[in-house]
């Protein structure tokens, strides 16, 4: 046995500033943050999709009455008749539109097979451009017609695309900034490295940078250094001053690498930084996160073990003595076991309280868009690794600089 605490969910913040401490472990979102509309878009269809189009976009509308959004009509929709290259179909749609309202966001209605065939040129292209894709290729007629669902989810996921917060999480640490890196493997092709970051009252800004490794199964990220140093920059662009602390939430890292990273990436980093702002650098903080453990945890109740509700934390006798660390069971599990993650503080200029740590931890596991309520690691790596396999897939980082503020990979 070892001792245990449950922390309570964060404060969440959705439309008119209302504020909710979630009842479970679910987000009950009525109204979003941030963005009240969708207008700027165009759908590209193929052949089989045609005669549903209308009631797509019908069932758009209903689903953003749901949580406040007003869906205007797409700029233009533009039929597939043919195999052609993305950019023609572009150049095409973009004929049809009016020059002062270009469109940012197109929905692509395709089959899975059509889908498959244009889905890296597409996501390829629309990067390139600044535009907002979003792939609708689970369409069931006999299904989709009535239930919203799926309407709401992908209303969702679009607009968060656009950078838009759908909720926000109450978050009040002055001059710091939360980063998430991860790596993205795949056989045959090279590593891709990505770090997203997230600052300021409520985590209202983000900010990501993404590159290719030099080679497959590449770990260590070679551009670490200069990868931070954006995400310290930008900080500064939109703040007018430095971060005073960088909270570092580092994925993908085994026991057995924790000292290369320190030499190759840390260091590195530390003198970058140091030789760019001096004594005004940020303090670091770096967390290792390991999610492929042997460890498990269960509650002793009325009838035997069971598994702990979301917010589970252990510091304390089953941790690694060496280094200060912990366990947090973020999300609630209701077939299996649980599978905790470990945190390990390889690096820490700030002397960070252990308890805060934890709780920014823990809340930030509540911060992520595509899934509403806590995902097993803080929103920044989560987030990092969407942004790492999506372009790990596409094997192409030219990028729109006005994306690097969005979640454009979701």
């Amino acid at each position: 046995e070892v001792p245990a605490f449950k922390l309570p969910p964060p404060r969440i913040i959705s439309g008119n500033n209302a504020s909710q401490q979630p009842i479970g472990s679910r987000i009950n979102l009525n109204s979003l943050a941030e963005s009240k509309i969708l207008d700027n878009w165009v759908i590209i269809h193929d052949p089989p999709s045609s005669e549903n189009i209308s009631m797509i976009t019908e069932n758009f509308k209903k689903a953003g009455k749901k949580f406040g959004v007003h869906v205007i009509d797409p700029l233009y929709i533009f039929k597939v008749e043919k195999r052609m290259k993305v950019e023609e179909m572009w150049n095409n749609i973009l004929k049809k539109c009016p020059k002062t309202k270009p469109p940012t966001t197109v929905l692509l209605v395709l089959t899975r097979k059509n889908a498959n065939l244009i889905y890296k040129e597409a996501k390829r292209y629309f990067n390139s451009v600044g535009v907002f894709s979003q792939f609708f290729v689970s369409f069931d007629a006999a299904k989709d017609q009535n239930g919203l669902t799926k309407y709401s989810n992908l209303l969702l996921q679009m607009i968060a695309k656009t950078g838009k917060k759908l909720w926000k999480l109450e978050f009040n640490h002055e001059g710091v900034m939360i980063l998430g890196a991860d790596v993205f493997h795949a056989r045959g092709s090279k590593s891709v490295a990505s770090v997203t970051s997230q600052f300021g009252e409520n985590l209202v800004s983000n900010f990501s940078t993404v590159r290719i490794q030099r080679r497959e199964y590449q770990e260590v990220i070679s551009a670490m250094s200069t990868m931070v140093l954006e995400h310290v920059e930008h900080y500064r662009v939109v703040k007018k001053r430095l971060p005073t602390q960088l909270v570092f939430f580092r994925d993908g890292v085994g026991e057995s690498m924790i000292e290369v990273i320190l030499e190759k990436e840390v260091k590195k980093t530390l003198e970058l930084l140091e030789k760019k702002f001096g004594t005004e650098r940020p303090k670091l903080t770096q967390i290792h996160v390991t999610k492929r453990i042997d460890d498990r945890f269960s509650v002793k109740g009325i009838n035997g073990l069971t598994n702990p509700d979301q917010g589970l934390l252990v510091t304390e006798q089953a941790t690694k003595s060496e280094r200060v660390n912990f366990f947090l069971v973020a999300q609630k599990v209701n077939q299996g076991t649980a599978n905790p993650t470990h945190y390990e503080v390889v690096y820490d200029e700030a002397n960070m309280d252990l308890a805060q740590l934890c709780q920014i931890t823990h809340d930030l596991t509540w911060n992520y868009f595509n899934w509403f309520g806590p995902v097993k690691v803080p929103s920044p790596v989560q987030y990092a690794h969407k942004l790492c396999a999506l372009v790990g897939e596409i094997q192409d980082t030219i990028l729109d600089s006005n994306l690097k503020t969005s979640n454009y990979y979701l």
